[in-house]
């Protein structure tokens, strides 16, 4: 039979939530980089006289909604936030 306490439950549940948690800033990071590289495209698409895709203008409006909410998460856990003591 298997026998769980209720530490080694908590253990396995924090470190899955650990995981979710680097996922999710791992996920955050690289929108960072393709929001980055989709300014860049779209400004140099338009520099050379062509319209750049429509998608490149949406994924960089939904990558930053994303990226605030996959990141927040993490930058909490890390104390990176302002927070006041008493």
């Amino acid at each position: 039979m298997w026998q769980f306490s209720l530490g080694s439950f908590m253990r396995y549940a924090q470190r899955g939530y650990l995981l979710l948690l680097n996922g999710m800033a791992l996920l955050a990071a690289i929108m960072l980089v393709w929001l980055m590289v989709a300014v860049v495209l779209s400004v140099v698409i338009r520099n050379l006289g062509l319209q750049p895709s429509a998608w490149f203008f949406l994924s960089t409006e939904y990558a930053m909604f994303y990226l605030t909410l996959l990141g927040a998460p993490w930058l909490v856990r890390q104390k990176g936030t302002c927070t006041l003591n008493y």
